[in-house]
C-alpha cells in the first residue's frame, strides 16, 4: 500500500487560492505492464466517510486477476479523515447511546432540536471558511484533480452508495474523461436528498420489523416472543438497558449522558402501522420534499410537539 497526499483548490473558482489537502492511498497493479488497465479511484459513500482504506479493501475483496490489473487509489474527501483540515464541529457529539430519532415527548424534541442548533453553530464557528466549499461538485472537481495527477486522461471509477452520487456527477461534469465506472448500491440523482433519506428510513424500518417478524416465528429458538410486536418490545428493554449502564458508566467517567431516548413501553405504533401499510418499493418521481412531509403526517397523524420528519437516517446520511 502507498501513500501521499494532494493540494488542491479550496475554491475552483480561485485555484490559485487558498489551497486545502486530500490524503490519497494506492494499492498497486501486479499484473504485467501489457495487462494493466489503468488507475481506480474508489470511494464508500457517506457523505463524510473516510476511503483511504477502502484501496486495500478494495483490492482483496475483487477478483484476484481483476484487482491485479488496475492501481486502486483510495482518498479521503475534503474535510474526512486524513485530509487537512478535517471537519470536526463536536467530537463528543456521537459518543455514548444515540438518541432517539422519534422523541417521546415535546421536552425531548426540544433537546434533540437544541443538540443539532448547537452542533451546527459548532460548525460555523470551527469551519464558516470552509463549509460553502463542501459541497458534491467540489468532491468531484477534486477527483479529477486526482487524475491529473496521476498523469492519466481518463479514470476507471467504483463508488458505494452516496460514493455513486459522486460518480453520476462526475460523468455529468467530465464525461470525456470516464474510462468505466461500477455503481454499487445507486443514489436517486432525483431524490438528494430529503426524499432519498426518508425513503431509506422507510426501508431500514421495513428490514428491521420483517427481521422481528422472522425471531417471533422462530421463537422456540430466541425466547424472545412469539409476536413480532412481544420481540419488538424485547429489543427496546435490551437498548434502555444498555442505555442505562451507559449513563452510569459515563457518569463514573466524569461525561455528560444521553438524552432524549424512548424507554420500553413509549412505542410508536403509529408510525410503524405506516410504514407496515405502504409496503415494500418507493413512489414514483416528482415528489417534493413538502409533499413526502405531508403525506407522512396524513399517515402518522403527527402533530406539533410530535415526532418531525427529517430525523437523521440510521447509518448518519
Amino acid at each position: 500500500m502507498r501513500c501521499s497526499t494532494l493540494q488542491v483548490p479550496l475554491d475552483y473558482t480561485h485555484p490559485n487560492g487558498r489551497k486545502i489537502t486530500l490524503a490519497l492511498s494506492m494499492a498497486p497493479a501486479t499484473a504485467p505492464a501489457s495487462r494493466q488497465q489503468g488507475d481506480m479511484l474508489v470511494n464508500p459513500g457517506g457523505p463524510g466517510a473516510s476511503g483511504l482504506g477502502l484501496a486495500a479493501t478494495v483490492a482483496q475483496g475483487l477478483d484476484p486477476a481483476v484487482a491485479a490489473d488496475y492501481n486502486i487509489v483510495g482518498f479521503d474527501p475534503r474535510g474526512v479523515g486524513s485530509s487537512v483540515p478535517q471537519l470536526t464541529c463536536d467530537p463528543s457529539f456521537f459518543s455514548g447511546a444515540r438518541a432517539d430519532y422519534i422523541p417521546a415527548n415535546p421536552a425531548a424534541e426540544q433537546v434533540l432540536i437544541g443538540r443539532a442548533t448547537a452542533y451546527a453553530a459548532g460548525c460555523e464557528k470551527r469551519f464558516g471558511w470552509l463549509l460553502p466549499y463542501m459541497t458534491t461538485e467540489n468532491v468531484t472537481r477534486d477527483m479529477d484533480s486526482i487524475r491529473a495527477a496521476l498523469g492519466v486522461a481518463k479514470i476507471n471509477y467504483f463508488g458505494y452508495s452516496y460514493g455513486t452520487y459522486l460518480g453520476q456527477v462526475y460523468g455529468t461534469l467530465f464525461p470525456q474523461r470516464i474510462r468505466r465506472m461500477v455503481l454499487d448500491s445507486t443514489v436517486d440523482p432525483d431524490g438528494a436528498w430529503y426524499v432519498d433519506n426518508i425513503e431509506q428510513d422507510y426501508a431500514f424500518e421495513g428490514r428491521m420489523l420483517a427481521f422481528f417478524s422472522w425471531v417471533a416465528a422462530n421463537d422456540n429458538v430466541y425466547h424472545l416472543g412469539s409476536t413480532r410486536a412481544q420481540v419488538d418490545q424485547a429489543w427496546y428493554r435490551a437498548r434502555w438497558s444498555w442505555i442505562r449502564w451507559s449513563r452510569r458508566d459515563r457518569h463514573r467517567r466524569g461525561g455528560a449522558a444521553p438524552a432524549a431516548v424512548r424507554r420500553p413501553g413509549t412505542p410508536t405504533r403509529a408510525v410503524r402501522a405506516a410504514i407496515a401499510r405502504r409496503g415494500p418499493g418507493r413512489p414514483g418521481p416528482g415528489r417534493s420534499a413538502a409533499a413526502a412531509v405531508a403525506r407522512l403526517r396524513a399517515r402518522t397523524g403527527w402533530r406539533r410537539g410530535g415526532p418531525r420528519p427529517g430525523d437523521p437516517a440510521p447509518d448518519g446520511r
